[in-house]
C-alpha cells in the first residue's frame, strides 16, 4: 500500500504527542516529520526541474535543499519562497541527523515540536506553490 507525505507526517505528530512520550518516541518523529516535508519537496521538485532532481545522482538531501536555494524563478516572491524551502530542508536535515544518529545527545520535546512546526509550515507552503502551479 502506498505511503503518503501526510501519512507519515500524521505519524510524527502521533508520535510528538504520545503518552508516555520517550526519548525514541521524539527521535522518531523529529525523523518523520523531515522525511514528510523531504518527500513532498522532492515530489514539487520533481514536477518543476528538469530533469526531475530525484533522477540526478548524488547526495540527494543535499541536492534538493540546493536545488530549492538556487532555483530561479521570475516571480520574486515564489523564488524566495523557494530559498526559503531550500534552507529549512538543509537545517532540519541536520537535527534530522542528529535525532537517528547521535544517542549520545538529547533530543527534547521542545526540538520535536519545533521541528514538527516547521515541517508542517514547510509542506503548508509547498502545497500552496504546488496549487498555483496547478490553477
Amino acid at each position: 500500500m502506498p505511503v503518503s507525505y501526510e501519512d507519515i507526517t500524521k505519524v510524527a505528530f502521533e508520535l510528538l504527542n504520545a503518552v508516555p512520550c520517550t526519548e525514541a518516541n521524539l527521535r522518531s518523529s523529529v525523523s518523520r516529520s523531515y522525511y514528510g516535508l523531504y518527500h513532498v519537496s522532492l515530489e514539487y521538485a520533481d514536477t518543476i526541474s528538469v530533469p526531475p532532481v530525484s533522477a540526478i545522482s548524488g547526495p540527494v538531501h543535499a541536492t534538493l535543499g540546493a536545488y530549492f536555494q538556487g532555483h530561479i524563478h521570475h516571480d520574486k516572491q515564489t523564488r524566495m519562497n523557494l530559498r526559503q524551502i531550500g534552507w529549512s530542508l538543509k537545517s532540519l536535515h541536520e537535527l534530522r541527523c542528529k535525532s537517528d544518529y547521535h544517542l549520545d545527545e538529547t533530543v527534547t520535546h521542545i526540538d520535536a515540536d519545533a521541528m514538527h512546526q516547521r515541517c508542517a509550515s514547510k509542506i503548508a507552503l509547498i502545497q500552496q506553490l504546488m496549487a498555483a502551479k496547478a490553477a
